[in-house]
């Protein structure tokens, strides 16, 4: 069993953006995983899954009831102690993935603690980035100095420097930097507000927004490949 925990201390990277496409990933691919929610101020991934992921439609002419998809396995977890009995019982999984809140609280902690992979977004303000790797690196230091894997997100399609940035995040030593990452693309938003992932989409006879979906699709994939391997 791998798990793999997308956090920081900092709110509004893209942990659950991100978090939410590796799960629709891993289940549209058919793979055999749990993802949990332990932001327990928004609770983004299990919100979307639950009020926004429709899962059936009803025939205007018959009233009978046909399933279009399935809810994403997710569980939340309200404190440390709950996140480790979760895991404990899904033994049996492939994949765990972590979503945490923005927060350096003892649920994150116990989430670094336990995982595998840390994935930790970044986002390419110099400013605001600073301030909050500054404080990420403080929880980092109580866990024991784990290794993370920054991916940058939240960021514009057409950038593909980011100097400034890896300035300040190689202020700590055990770090690597992800190959992926998920650029800032208003399509993301049109699937999630529909309960989807991105590879859950179809394409339309738009060939404009297919081709956009296209590229989000193959940046997710091999985003989610990324995060789920070794």
């Amino acid at each position: 069993m791998k798990i793999a925990a997308i956090t920081h201390s900092k709110g509004g990277v893209g942990k659950s953006l991100s978090a939410y496409q590796v799960i629709a990933y891993a289940h549209y691919s058919g793979l055999d995983y749990l993802a949990i929610d332990c932001d327990v101020d928004n609770r983004t991934i299990s919100t979307i899954n639950d009020h926004m992921r429709k899962t059936s439609q009803i025939n205007a002419k018959d009233g009978t009831v046909t399933v279009v998809r399935q809810k994403l396995n997710i569980k939340m977890a309200t404190s440390g102690p709950h996140l480790k009995k979760i895991i404990q019982d899904a033994q049996d999984k492939d994949f765990i993935i972590i979503d945490t809140g923005g927060n350096s609280n003892e649920i994150t902690q116990e989430a670094i603690r336990l995982s595998h992979k840390i994935i930790t977004p970044i986002s390419n303000d110099a400013i605001t980035e600073a301030v909050g790797f500054t404080r990420f690196k403080s929880v980092l230091k109580f866990c024991g100095n784990p290794k993370i894997y920054a991916t940058f997100c939240n960021v514009n399609s057409r950038t593909s420097r980011f100097a400034n940035m890896q300035n300040i995040l190689n202020s700590y030593s055990n770090i690597d930097y992800m190959k992926t990452g998920l650029k800032t693309r208003s399509i993301y938003k049109q699937a999630l507000a529909k309960g989807l992932g991105i590879v859950e989409l179809e394409p339309t006879k738009n060939k404009t927004y297919n081709q956009k979906l296209q590229k989000a699709k193959q940046e997710a994939v091999e985003f989610s490949k990324e995060v789920l391997k070794g």
